[in-house]
């Protein structure tokens, strides 16, 4: 099976720091420190957010579920630790078990089967628990022409579409937020079957990983919990509280000398200053610049430096 390179692509890795990030800030919530439970994953060949949450949290038990035989051996090769579980388990069928978990369903499509996994995880996690899910993000996934998309919508989704949907929703700027609402929907239905259960939405974000990608985390709790959960990340810039816009990763690839010039100017709200610093564009046109130098200011606090490695 052929995968992208997810180990050296920017935007993937800032998505990856974020949860880690998401877990450290939900242990100031009462009774939500995750960093000695277990965290599942369909990680892929290289286990990359299986490492990064190995080494921010220690006594963390790992499990990675893959259902391809050929991607479940290249883990094997990059098996990293004795103790983490590899496992030829499909995620639908994934029991968690009593206690809390943080659980990442790193889909590369939206597909029903998607939704449904995501809704029938948040009926089988315990309370206090964090699941993330990834979906692609492209219309044309659901067809080449809006037409189609649509046709292809209220074929498969008809019970997730959004009261009032037009298809101007279908439109590649609208899409993400198209799919965060039918997520809400889906989180809604699977949560009203538990009396008092909710699903408190932690952060939404939208990044290109060859194809546009929406990743959306919420932890799951009884609804009388989720005041302290919000009071929890209402500080963090990053947060996503009330199902508002997805916040975009647009991370600039930069070389260690530019990144220890700017990172002397940060923090910053001004990419006016890192412009100035630098002397020269970082993309074809001034506004892309802008652009990435603000997301540079942003996220550098996330941001992972590749450099090549001769063994």
């Amino acid at each position: 099976m052929k995968h992208p390179p997810y180990h050296l692509r920017s935007n993937k890795a800032v998505d990856r720091y974020l949860l880690v990030e998401v877990i450290k800030r939900l242990a100031r919530a009462p009774d939500f420190d995750l960093s000695e439970r277990t965290y599942y994953s369909l990680s892929g060949p290289f286990l990359e957010d299986l490492r990064l949450m190995s080494s921010n949290f220690p006594k963390m038990r790992l499990v990675s579920l893959e259902r391809n035989p050929d991607t479940y051996k290249r883990q094997k090769r990059h098996r990293f630790r004795r103790r983490l579980v590899l496992r030829r388990d499909p995620a639908d069928e994934l029991m968690p078990g009593p206690t809390p978990a943080v659980v990442w369903l790193d889909f590369d499509r939206n597909e029903w089967s998607c939704f449904a996994t995501f809704q029938g995880m948040l009926t089988r996690v315990a309370d206090r628990s964090v699941v993330k899910v990834t979906l692609d993000a492209e219309p044309t996934s659901w067809g080449q022409s809006p037409e189609e998309q649509e046709k292809h919508l209220h074929a498969n989704f008809r019970d997730l579409i959004p009261p009032g949907f037009h298809a101007e929703r279908l439109r590649p700027g609208n899409f993400p937020l198209l799919m965060q609402d039918m997520l809400r929907i889906a989180s809604q239905q699977a949560c009203g079957s538990s009396k008092g259960r909710a699903f408190q939405i932690l952060s939404s974000f939208v990044y290109s990983d060859k194809a546009t990608m929406l990743t959306l985390t919420g932890a799951v709790c009884h609804e009388t919990g989720t005041l302290e959960v919000r009071k929890a990340l209402q500080e963090w810039k990053h947060a996503n509280l009330a199902w508002g816009e997805p916040r975009r990763i647009k991370v600039p690839e930069l070389s260690i000398a530019e990144r220890l010039l700017l990172e002397k100017l940060l923090p910053t709200d001004d990419p006016r200053r890192l412009q100035e610093a630098l002397g020269y564009l970082i993309d074809d046109t001034e506004e892309g610049s802008m652009e990435f130098l603000q997301q540079f200011a942003d996220y550098h606090d996330y941001l992972p430096q590749f450099a090549k490695v001769l063994v």
